[in-house]
């Protein structure tokens, strides 16, 4: 029978009436919830049970207390890393091999080839940040993002955006992020002329920049979610972004984000900003290809509606988020 438990108030429900991976009210709060198959949810909470017998083993050797030995689960192929949460939106710790072993080790016990890119979860420029704002602020700053996507796409060198029509509190905002984004120079220009309401920005033509207005703003909002829940948590984990996989029958593919959560659970996050519905037979096959739960494969879209999403993954047998249920969802691996 499917088990839920609520990121909200912590209540614990079944319900028979409906399938793993739907989702429902909590029966205390009401708060959306999301349905895992009991088999699933019990293994995530041996593996929480596993995580903390770890902890507990390896702070006794730090105590000099090695009375107990260690359980043969504490062998855990999960990487230790002194990252702290304060520091994880500057950081080059994320951007070593050692980091990324784990995630190399999952994959090849499956036979699948995997080449990480050290450089795609490298904290210490500034579109991190730059996401984190973008997905904290996404209702007032989609309008925006969408002209600076077609600024790009018809390779326009400056873009002006008329504030006129937004709230004055929204326009303030939105001046600040941009003042903001100009000086880490992910604009190349900042101008505002206080009589028009008009907003002028020159079009950064790097191409680190435009790949990040034009869908890795995405990515790193995603990963950045998921670490500091992790961090957050003490857990322990091994990420990735634009991993490039080889599976067993030849076939290529690009992951955008990648979390291997205390050695055993991996999380897959596909992010679109644009048009992705002829891709979905794709990542189900990937999916299968990798042997993972619809719940541990992820496509995040800020466009969606809840009930769009709940729609599309019972479909598919896949997990549909937007922006506010990517926290929520991804808060049950935690």
């Amino acid at each position: 029978m499917p088990v839920y438990r609520c990121a909200a108030c912590g209540f614990v429900g079944e319900e028979s009436s409906a399938l793993a991976g739907s989702k429902l009210p909590c029966a205390r709060c009401a708060s959306g919830c999301t349905l895992f198959a009991t088999p699933f949810y019990v293994e995530r909470l041996v593996e929480r049970y596993l995580a903390a017998r770890r902890e507990l083993d390896a702070l006794k050797v730090a105590l000099g207390n090695p009375a107990e030995e260690s359980s043969p689960d504490s062998a855990s192929t999960a990487a230790p890393t002194l990252l702290r949460l304060d520091d994880m939106h500057n950081s080059t710790q994320l951007a070593t091999e050692a980091q990324h072993k784990p995630l190399s080790e999952w994959f090849r016990a499956r036979q699948i080839t995997v080449t990480h890119d050290l450089h795609g979860v490298d904290t210490t420029g500034f579109f991190d940040e730059a996401a984190r704002e973008i997905g904290d602020h996404y209702g007032a700053l989609a309008g925006l993002m969408d002209q600076i996507r077609f600024a790009y796409r018809r390779e326009f060198t400056w873009l002006n955006v008329d504030l006129g029509q937004y709230d004055p509190v929204v326009r303030q905002n939105v001046l600040a992020f941009c003042r903001e984004l100009y000086s880490q120079t992910l604009f190349a220009r900042y101008s505002f002329k206080k009589q028009t309401q008009t907003l002028g920005l020159g079009i950064q033509p790097a191409q680190a920049v435009r790949a990040f207005f034009t869908g890795e703003w995405l990515e790193w909002y995603a990963l950045t979610t998921l670490l500091a829940l992790c961090l957050a948590h003490g857990r322990e984990f091994s990420c990735a972004r634009g991993s490039v996989i080889t599976l067993q029958n030849a076939e290529t593919r690009e992951l955008d984000v990648t979390v291997l959560i205390a050695g055993r659970t991996l999380l897959v996050i596909e992010c679109k900003t644009g048009e992705f519905r002829g891709e979905i037979e794709k990542y189900v096959k990937l999916r299968q290809s990798l042997r993972i739960d619809r719940t541990q494969f992820i496509i995040c879209n800020p466009e969606l509606t809840d009930e769009q999403a709940d729609g599309l993954g019972a479909m598919y047998g896949l997990t549909f988020v937007n922006l506010p249920s990517l926290r929520t969802h991804l808060a049950v691996f935690i």
